[in-house]
Parts: C-alpha cells; structure tokens; sequence
C-alpha cells in the first residue's frame, strides 16, 4: 500500500511557459494512494503469478495551448482538479510442456475512468484575457484512454538443439477508448456548441475503438562462443497484414462550423487515430560478452 503527493511538473503550472509568467490559479499538489497484492507460485512445470491492484490519483493538473474555434482565438488551458481511478488484475504463467517446449499464458481486465469532474479555466493567448473561467467539464464516468481494459496473450516456444529456436504469439486487446478532452465537455462547448441533443451527445459521447488481434513469429539462431554469445532474430509482426487495426486515439480540441442557409451549428472534429504497422519484418543481431 502506498499514499503519497507530489507537485505538479513546471509545465503543467504554467498557461504558457514559453513567453508567459501567467501561473495556474492555487495549484495543489496530486494526491496517490495505491495498493497491491501479488501472488507468485513456481514448480517444476508450472509458473504462475497474479496481482491485484487498485490506485487513485486526485488533483491533477493539467495545461495545453489550441485554437479555439469558438473564441477565434489561439488560446491557453488549464484543466484543474483531475481524478482517475484504476483498478484490476492481471495473471500469468509459464508452462514447460517438455524439455523443447514453453507455453506462456497472460491475461488481464481492469476498469480504468474518470471519476471527478475537473475545471477548466481557458485564457486568450493574446493578452491573458479570460475565455472561460472555472468551468465544469462532464468528465466523470469517461473511460481512461491508452490502454486497454482486457488483454489477453498466448505464446509457444520452441528451443531446439545447437541453439536454434522459434516463438509465435496471438495477443487481444479489448475495450479501449480514445483518450477524452475535457474542454469539449464544459458549457461553453456541449451546452452553447450542441444546441440539439444530437449535437451535445456527439461533443460528450466517447468513442469506443475496435478489439485488436495481434499475430506475431520469430526465428532464432544462438553461437556460443567460450564466454560470450552471439544471437540472431528474425521477427515477423502482424502475420494476418491487417492494415485497419487502430492503435490509439485521442479526441480533437478543435470544433466545426457548419452553416445551414443563415444559421450557424457546431461539431466536434472526428477522433485523432493512430494505426498499427502492417505486416513487418525485423532482422536483429545482438552480441552479448
């Protein structure tokens, strides 16, 4: 178990730390508290480890500089008071199937969220004035972004004689989120910006991305010299080629103006994503002495 508090980073206490002295309004410093149980077992054929964990951070603090579409204005963020929570287990084990053979096995569900509704404070990046003071942001309840919440992995090797080897992987990855903002979550943006309820729930509705499917293989080949080894690898990442498969994803700060005849309505721009490689090849040499 653990508590503990540390001050913010200097980047995150100030709007604009490049040519602005302007700080955040009574920073505080981030409040940790983390406990964790862990469990380990070893035999002669079977490894095995669990873990149980829960942690909680409070007063958070963070800062960015964006144009913002509503103001028609370069400006600065602050957002104060940020919670997350994160809680779960994870387990793995390794299994000696026979002298040539290691089966691994992994696996983990966890809930990671939100669970505060942070302020947001947003200045002109012109002359400091005030663009939306200690605003509300309908954050809590929003999903952590960056990592998913089950994964699960399996792998087989293969050690065979005069050093040669081979390993293949399938991994999974479930319910992931793109990361929210929470900008788009005040007044200013859901309630002025989604004048329709269609409009509000696109500006704080948060995307669910797609499970991902991994598929992976290598090949081997150690040279034992007297006190050092030389080893070569050839991996293969992502053997089924898939070229869709999200990597993350973050929401956009920016907001679109649409303009139907003489009325003027807003959307929030569509998610930033990242994408995993295709399928890839790495040769890789490694001398160790």
């Amino acid at each position: 178990a653990a508590a503990a508090a540390r001050t913010p980073r200097a980047g995150d206490l100030f709007f604009q730390p490049l040519y602005n002295n302007r700080t955040v309004d009574n920073p505080v410093p981030e409040r940790i508290y983390a406990a964790e149980l862990n469990c380990r077992l070893t035999g002669p054929v079977v490894d095995f480890q669990a873990a149980f964990f829960a942690a909680m951070t409070l007063d958070g603090i963070e800062t960015r500089t964006y144009y913002d579409d509503m103001a028609s204005v370069y400006c600065d963020m602050a957002v104060t008071g940020v919670g997350r929570m994160s809680c779960g287990a994870e387990a793995a084990a390794d299994i000696r199937l026979s002298y040539c053979w290691l089966l691994s096995l992994a696996a983990s569900a966890g809930c990671y969220e939100y669970i505060r509704d942070p302020r947001v404070t947003v200045l002109s990046d012109v002359d400091n004035s005030a663009v939306d003071v200690q605003a509300v942001s309908r954050m809590g309840g929003c999903e952590t972004g960056g990592a998913p919440q089950l994964t699960a992995l399996a792998e087989i090797a293969w050690f065979g004689p005069k050093g040669w080897g081979c390993r293949a992987s399938a991994g999974y990855a479930g319910r992931r989120y793109v990361e929210p903002m929470p900008l788009r979550r005040t007044d200013r943006i859901a309630g002025q910006g989604g004048i329709t309820r269609e409009f509000f729930d696109a500006f704080t509705r948060q995307e669910r991305l797609p499970d991902a499917f991994t598929l992976d293989a290598a090949l081997f080949k150690s040279f034992r010299f007297e006190r050092s080894r030389l080893t070569a690898s050839l991996m293969l990442r992502n053997l089924t080629g898939e070229a869709d498969t999200v990597y993350g994803g973050y929401e956009s700060l920016r907001v679109r103006r649409i303009r139907p005849g003489d009325d003027t309505l807003y959307a929030p721009h569509a998610s930033r994503c990242t994408y995993a490689w295709p399928r890839s090849f790495y040769l890789t040499i490694s001398y160790r002495f």
